[in-house]
């Protein structure tokens, strides 16, 4: 299966409370950077051991929640994915991702709310693993956790 990688270009902008979908029919290759694999018909998979996102926003006084819909590749010897989270370089969430779907949270600090401009999600996965390499399909993809969907609201 082809992956995303990186893509030139300005980040998109961004309305804050607007859902960005992951599946197809969704408007998330507007904002994929490297480490996304290709969509799928609800979600996108990550690939590789990070992913990241980048999106213009406009400047905001007050901090900002980050809703990601998202779940982990698992399996008995990977029952959950660690994902750390960053906003533009700075720690914003350490999450823990089963094969389950939810709504995960993040809280990006009002010191990068207020500049405005480009900012750029990265999520770390060091536990990503590929289902060949766990013997459980013919897939070579190293997987770490699916997006559904995502927003950003202003208010911590």
């Amino acid at each position: 299966m082809a992956t995303s990688r990186s893509k030139p270009g300005p980040a998109a902008n961004y309305v804050w409370g607007d859902v960005i979908k992951f599946g197809l029919g969704g408007d998330s290759e507007r904002i994929k950077r490297e480490g996304w694999s290709t969509t799928e018909e609800k979600m996108t998979w990550t690939v590789g051991n990070a992913a990241k996102l980048a999106l213009t926003v406009s400047a905001s006084d007050l901090p900002l929640t980050l809703r990601m819909r998202g779940a982990g590749f698992t399996q008995a010897s990977v029952p959950t994915q660690p994902v750390e989270v960053l906003a533009n370089g700075q720690k914003i969430a350490d999450w823990q991702a089963t094969s389950d779907p939810v709504d995960f949270t993040a809280v990006i600090p009002a010191s990068i709310a207020k500049q405005g401009g480009e900012l750029i999600l990265e999520f770390k996965i060091p536990k990503a693993v590929s289902p060949k390499a766990l013997g459980v399909s013919a897939d070579p993809r190293v997987l770490g956790i699916c997006c559904f969907e995502l927003a950003i609201t202003q208010g911590g």
